[in-house]
């Protein structure tokens, strides 16, 4: 059996994309029709130093994804319960951001 190729297409980027938002990256992309493998191959292809645009737009797509599902989800917790943000949470102090 010849080995299937997978195309990056704008609609596939924005379904990848949407599904970020609730998934592992990897999952997202397999509920989009797109193996494992073929996705971490793709994110490769983005961070090479030449890298073609169609990688760099799709890496970005998918980075921005998962960062704007967590922001979303942080900001819930700080919403729903305060006390765990700023105890286990972003509002937690560090060395780099004490109190």
């Amino acid at each position: 059996m010849p080995k299937q190729r997978h195309q990056i297409s704008s609609d596939l980027t924005n379904t990848i994309a949407a599904y970020i938002g609730g998934a592992f990256p990897e999952v997202a992309a397999e509920a989009a029709g797109i193996p494992t493998a073929t996705f971490r191959r793709w994110m490769k292809l983005a961070a090479m130093k030449r890298a073609q645009p169609v990688y760099r737009t799709f890496d970005a797509a998918s980075n921005l994804a998962g960062a704007q599902a967590r922001v979303l989800a942080e900001m819930e917790v700080h919403e729903e319960d305060p006390k765990s943000w700023l105890t286990r949470g972003p509002g937690k102090d560090t060395p780099l951001m004490p109190e």
